[in-house]
């Protein structure tokens, strides 16, 4: 760590435990962002469009906690929407595989909206801020104009022949919750169900993701 002049801190935890988040995004966020800090490293810190102290959603709240923390120590933050790459593996990722089902198109209820950002414009504002050094300072980096969920899917899918199938996302949540432990796609899915539903409380029904 003796030659780190800059740290960009991308990492965080998807556990579905108060605690274990708590521990590991919180407590052990704070403590490294900290420990830099003493020995002069500069950290940049990805969040969302959705932190706020008063969201109703863990993810949104926890991820402001953390911001709050890099801008004492002097780091610097950038809020992201849902980050959209070709080969993204993240929430995009499953979002292009729901897009390309066989036959069928789900739409979930209630269809969230969201606020994108290309991943090569991310990297742009990590590197400009890198190179412009600003310190305790938030950058957005996201579109403005919100896409639901199915104009997304509508947008990624190449299949012609679709039965649009209207599916709450309650009952797809708890479907996949059940049957994750079987199969390691399921889980993806229903590591990025928890997303969504975290997009839809983060707005009050309620999304600014």
């Amino acid at each position: 760590m003796r030659d780190i002049k800059i740290l960009i801190h991308l990492a965080w935890d998807r556990t579905r435990t108060a605690s274990r988040s708590e521990s590991i995004n919180i407590r052990g966020s704070s403590q490294l962002i900290s420990e830099l800090s003493t020995r002069g490293v500069r950290v940049i810190f990805l969040s969302t469009v959705s932190a706020d102290s008063n969201s109703k959603s863990d993810y949104s709240r926890e991820k402001f906690e953390v911001e709050q923390v890099v801008l004492k120590h002097q780091g610097t933050v950038i809020r992201a929407g849902v980050v959209t790459d070709q080969n993204s593996s993240g929430i995009f990722g499953i979002i292009n595989q729901l897009g390309n089902l066989p036959l069928i198109c789900p739409h979930l209820i209630p269809d969230p909206p969201l606020r994108l950002t290309r991943l090569d414009s991310l990297i742009d504002c990590c590197v400009d801020a890198v190179k412009d050094g600003l310190v305790a300072e938030v950058l957005t980096v996201a579109d403005t104009r919100y896409t639901s969920l199915s104009e997304l899917v509508h947008s990624i899918r190449f299949r012609n022949a679709t039965l649009h199938v209207p599916v709450p996302l309650i009952v797809l949540r708890s479907a996949c919750r059940r049957f994750s432990k079987f199969s390691r796609r399921i889980g993806r899915i229903s590591a990025a169900l928890e997303t969504v539903n975290d997009i839809l409380s983060a707005q009050g029904r309620d999304s600014n993701y």
